[in-house]
């Protein structure tokens, strides 16, 4: 008669701990994912003060499909990637290419997009023609800081300060091209056309002399502290994003 209440006793401790594990995984899943970017048009920008774009688009079909909710921040990029890196748990940046430096550093969602990363000099600069990469390194290239290209040129030999001109987000760096401060520019079709078109200039005003090899894929990267079952609620929305075709509609507006 004494064991009886002892059964009861351990049965009643083992689903209070089952609840109490369910109880912090839900929160864990409630708490706000703070989502940090910077501007990346026609990715990534603001509108009227709203965020705008594709992997905006992305991203908030993603909140309402898994049920989660958060906001974005936009930030230099240096400083969103930081945050990234930190013991903070439901960090997500976006987007950025997963490199084999970062692999270990984030828990990815996607791929989001896809981009050719090339090197443009401007129509009217006739001594400048298509040319191999490591020719490039005779010219000075813009970059912008932290960028996965500019770790690709880096490591092809390009160095800081000589080859490579610094600036810390798209915007300035198309100006500083325009401006004749460098000869070529590291960025991408959507991109450029993007920012030229933002200050008065046309896609058809560069020309493109040295295209990447490697492809960047654009991923989102969930901070290493964010709990497993947020990542993986994600992904999940994403697949059904993907196979519903709402994805495709998604990248397919964008376009026109």
């Amino acid at each position: 008669m004494q064991q009886s209440p002892v059964g009861v006793q351990s049965v009643g401790n083992g689903l209070f701990k089952v609840f109490i594990a369910l109880l912090l995984s839900y929160s864990c899943i409630a708490d706000p994912i703070q989502a940090v970017t910077d501007s990346y048009p026609p990715f990534i920008y603001l509108e009227k003060n709203q965020p705008a774009g594709i992997a905006v688009d992305v991203l908030n079909a993603l909140f309402k499909e898994s049920g989660l909710s958060g906001q974005i921040q936009f930030l230099p990029w240096q400083r969103a990637y930081s945050m990234g890196l930190s013991d903070k748990p439901n960090i997500l940046v976006f987007t950025m290419s997963r490199t084999a430096d970062r692999e270990n550093l984030f828990k990815w969602i996607g791929p989001i997009l896809n981009v050719r990363v090339r090197l443009y000099k401007l129509k009217n600069r006739n001594d400048i023609s298509s040319m191999p990469l490591d020719e490039a390194r005779n010219y000075r290239t813009g970059v912008v800081l932290g960028y996965a290209s500019e770790k690709l040129l880096l490591d092809a030999g390009f160095e800081q300060g000589k080859q490579l001109d610094q600036a810390v987000n798209e915007e300035t760096n198309v100006k500083k091209f325009v401006a004749g401060r460098f000869d070529l520019i590291c960025s991408n079709d959507f991109v450029l056309a993007e920012e030229l078109n933002k200050i008065g200039r046309s896609f058809s005003d560069v020309e493109s002399v040295v295209t990447l090899d490697k492809p960047f894929d654009e991923y989102m990267g969930f901070s290493k502290a964010t709990d497993d079952t947020t990542v993986l609620a994600f992904r999940a929305a994403f697949e059904r994003l993907r196979k519903s075709g709402r994805y495709d509609a998604i990248l397919a507006k964008q376009r026109k």
